[in-house]
């Protein structure tokens, strides 16, 4: 899967791997994005957004259509 290839040591429970991807945030103004910037900033990073959203269902949807899009690539490349 995506996450295992990509996240150093794969652990996921630290800041600093996820900046290695491009972040899907909400918008600047919303209680979800302080928690997230909160989280970064005291790892001593500043997250940096590829796509912010308003709602939340449109991050959950861009997140879903890169994953499957990132396997579709992964199965066309060993297909071939």
């Amino acid at each position: 899967m995506y996450w295992d290839q990509r996240l150093p040591d794969r652990d996921v429970g630290r800041i600093t791997p996820l900046s290695y991807f491009p972040l899907i945030l909400m918008q600047r103004d919303t209680s979800v994005r302080a928690i997230v910037g909160a989280g970064f900033h005291a790892a001593g990073l500043m997250p940096e957004a590829t796509c912010e959203a308003i709602y939340m269902m449109t991050a959950v949807g861009t997140v879903r259509w890169a994953t499957m899009r990132e396997e579709r690539h992964e199965d066309s490349a060993h297909q071939r």
